[in-house]
């Protein structure tokens, strides 16, 4: 999608009206009960049908104990059912400990390759698609061409959000930062890919597109704090989940994420059974 035709795709988004309850597949049935007893029904509320799309750090690599690999997905899911939301999570794989446990969380991917990778379920049309990718491209500067392919991150990372927008209509894009280094050349590539990345979502909200920036590099979430020196640790996690969980808020609170289209099979949804308060870490940090 060329800029002058994404302009008018998000200029249109921007202006256009939900999608009637009438054509949208809302679960009125489920509810939700937080100790108090007060019922807080979901009929209100959009179920969100998120990709979680990217490298390792969205399959959940660093997870502990091994084979769990639930990254922060879980976290993230848990706390919005928590809140009353019906919560459906898409892609063609699967790892991690809860049932609803799709993403598309591919090691060692590029960003050239998450277009490919979205395609995967991109039939499924989802409303939220959580991005975050980039960390292999600053790690692999160096046989890619230095510099110049670490500033066309831009570039390459709107390509795959022109694609998204393009073909599931009225989506929400959450793009996220990328975590800091503990190698200090990956580190300074990734600052590069960092500022491009929110240049990206301002010039995009400019245009009128539904995206929101997720800050994992603000000092929230340190280096010290990977297993890896690139990977989260099994308690770092829950923080990742908390910035997407912010991020995530600003674009409902704002009415950005519609209801999901009508499909022929839409459910039912693993809900895992009961749910408990996931009592993430408070973000932004008071």
């Amino acid at each position: 999608m060329r800029l002058s035709s994404l302009i008018a795709h998000c200029a249109m988004l921007s202006a256009a009206t939900a999608i009637p309850l009438g054509t949208s597949s809302i679960d009125t049935s489920h509810s939700y009960s937080p100790p108090s007893g007060e019922l807080v029904t979901r009929a209100d509320k959009p179920i969100l049908r998120i990709m979680p799309l990217g490298a390792s750090i969205t399959l959940g690599i660093g997870d502990t104990p091994k084979g769990n690999e639930s990254g922060y997905r879980k976290p993230l899911r848990d706390e919005f059912r928590w809140r009353g939301y019906t919560v459906n999570m898409v892609g063609c794989k699967q790892t991690g400990v809860m049932k609803d446990r799709q993403h598309e969380g591919h090691p060692g991917a590029l960003t050239t390759e998450l277009i490919g990778f979205a395609k995967c379920q991109i039939n499924l049309r989802p409303n939220v698609v959580l991005i975050n990718a980039g960390t292999n491209d600053a790690k692999q500067a160096r046989n890619r061409g230095g510099l110049p392919w670490v500033e066309a991150s831009y570039d390459r990372m709107k390509d795959v959000i022109d694609y998204l927008y393009a073909n599931s209509d009225g989506v929400t894009v959450i793009l996220s930062t990328l975590l800091p280094q503990s190698d200090v050349a990956g580190n300074e590539n990734v600052k590069i890919i960092n500022e491009g990345y929110r240049r990206l979502v301002n010039d995009l909200k400019a245009q009128g597109c539904k995206i929101q920036l997720a800050e994992m590099n603000d000092g929230f979430i340190n280096v010290s704090e990977l297993v890896d020196g690139t990977h989260p640790k099994h308690e770092t996690y829950p923080k990742m989940a908390a910035v997407w969980a912010h991020a995530l808020t600003k674009a409902l609170d704002k009415g950005e994420v519609r209801h999901v289209i009508q499909l022929p099979n839409p459910g039912p949804f693993p809900d895992d059974g009961p749910i408990t308060n996931p009592a993430l870490p408070k973000y932004p940090p008071a």
